[in-house]
């Protein structure tokens, strides 16, 4: 253990930690030779029924399984001597599981530490021949363990120094003597490759480990990843299981996660009333991608009346909160419906704000080559910036960046717009004159901040119609988000 650790302190908070740890020389129980075990951990008490108290992870088609998955014991079992804790190897099928063997080991013999293979035995009346193997089980007594949680405290200050290396480092350690919490954290960063390379795989074995503890966070962020495919097999309504529980447990960003799975119907029927329902539960304690899509519900009317002045409030909230998806969507109602030079002017720096805390933006981005192209707010137009700005939307992703380029390789807006006004201003060359007030429409489903996109220029003849098609098309406002504040 390195100098700067804390977890010299033992016993203090410590519990006593059994590990499961692999095994050998298994059954086979599939046509393929093979067998997908998992391990149920059931605790048995004087006079009481058994009931489970864990359950590992299944590991796919081997005889020779690899957990290393732990289970911390309360010690109100440790102080019943007739306590038992009984092992059951299961193999994991689609309709029924199939019966292993299993083991058991009385609460006296983890008064002291051991690290040993344990023979799988059959049920009562059965031949010894239906099981075969062993499971190596590994158990830190109480006197031996360590109180981890001062290194998840330390770690906790380390990530938000910026020094991903040592607090990655403690977590490791933490994790090692059973700490969920620690393994939540260190899951974490592992998916973001921060402190070590991304390991995406290890990151979600490591959140289904902290899930089965009760974690929020962890079951929060477990569905996010299964709605993604990240590290794993793509599974919506997994993914929205956990996003139940997580909201359940008053998670903001369980809430807000379970109300987008609503939106567009991932894993669940969609249901925009469930989803505004939801939104706004986030919305009470301010979790501003929360506020930032409850605005958007209101300003659109989905799933309950529309109020625009109660989507204006939601955004400003959210931005005061200094969230960009929030500060696009804001800047757009002031350069769209707002109008006239204050609200341009407020637009554009709107935009840029987005752009200081998002540089890969894209719809800020975008938004903010608009008002480079149009000059608005009494500006003149600047093509080289739009340029430059349209580059960088189409680079992280708004397809619309690449239809403004290419406009601006024709002349741009403002140049279009001088040569039409030169042809005399007959009402059929005005027709085809672009508008500065570009039709509002939905966010972007494929980026993973939750912006409003706006379409290229078009006639403000055709505004109304436009707005009406883009109700009939609308998207999701935004992506769930890993994580967030709870109660």
């Amino acid at each position: 253990m390195s100098s700067s650790s804390v977890a010299a302190s033992p016993n203090r908070g410590a519990q006593t930690t059994l590990y499961l740890v692999e095994g050998k020389d298994l059954i086979a129980m599939d046509y393929t030779g093979k067998s997908d075990p998992f391990i149920c951990v059931m605790v048995i008490e004087p006079g009481k029924k058994a009931r489970q108290i864990y359950q590992s992870e299944v590991i796919e088609q081997t005889l020779t399984p690899t957990w290393n998955e732990s289970v911390r014991i309360k010690n109100t079992f440790l102080q019943d001597e007739g306590v038992v804790f009984r092992f059951d190897l299961y193999d994991k099928d689609a309709f029924s599981n199939d019966y292993m063997g299993h083991f058991e080991i009385p609460v006296t013999e983890m008064k002291k530490s051991f690290d040993k293979w344990f023979p799988l035995l059959p049920k009562k009346g059965k031949k010894a021949s239906t099981v075969s193997g062993a499971l190596k089980i590994k158990c830190v007594a109480q006197g031996d363990a360590v109180d981890t949680r001062e290194m998840v405290a330390q770690a906790s200050l380390k990530i938000k120094a910026g020094e991903y290396v040592a607090a990655t480092a403690l977590l490791k350690e933490a994790s090692e003597h059973g700490n969920h919490t620690a393994k939540r954290d260190l899951a974490l960063l592992l998916k973001e490759g921060k402190g070590e390379e991304k390991d995406p795989m290890e990151a979600r074995r490591l959140l289904t480990q902290a899930s089965k503890n009760g974690d929020a966070v962890a079951e929060n962020c477990l569905g996010y990843m299964k709605h993604y495919g990240i590290g794993g097999t793509k599974n919506l309504i997994e993914a929205k299981e956990h996003y139940e529980i997580a909201a359940n447990a008053d998670l903001a960003a369980g809430k807000y996660n379970l109300g987008y799975a609503y939106f567009t119907g991932a894993g669940v029927q969609q249901d925009y009333e469930k989803a505004r329902q939801y939104f706004g539960d986030a919305a009470e304690v301010c979790y501003p991608p929360a506020l930032n899509n409850l605005g958007f519900c209101y300003q659109f009317g989905l799933g309950g009346d529309k109020d625009v002045k109660e989507a204006v409030s939601c955004y400003e909230k959210a931005v005061f909160r200094d969230y960009a998806p929030a500060m696009v969507n804001l800047g757009q109602y002031k350069q769209f419906v707002v109008g006239g030079k204050e609200g341009e002017q407020e637009a554009k720096k709107l935009y840029e704000q987005a752009l200081e805390l998002e540089n890969d933006n894209p719809q800020a981005w975008f938004c903010l080559g608009l008002c480079l192209e149009l000059g608005v707010g009494g500006e003149e137009p600047d093509l080289d910036k739009a340029k430059k700005a349209y580059e960088a939307a189409n680079k992280y992703g708004e397809s619309e960046g690449e239809k403004a380029l290419k406009r601006l390789r024709r002349g741009g807006a403002k140049k279009r717009e001088r040569s039409l006004s030169s042809r005399g201003g007959d009402k059929k060359n005005q027709k085809n004159r672009p508008s500065k007030k570009l039709t509002l429409s939905t966010s972007s489903a494929q980026g993973k901040r939750g912006h409003r996109r706006t379409r290229s220029v078009g006639t403000s003849e055709d505004k109304d119609k436009e707005k009406e098609k883009e109700k009939e098309k609308l998207k999701a406002p935004a992506s769930p988000q890993m994580r967030g504040r709870g109660k």
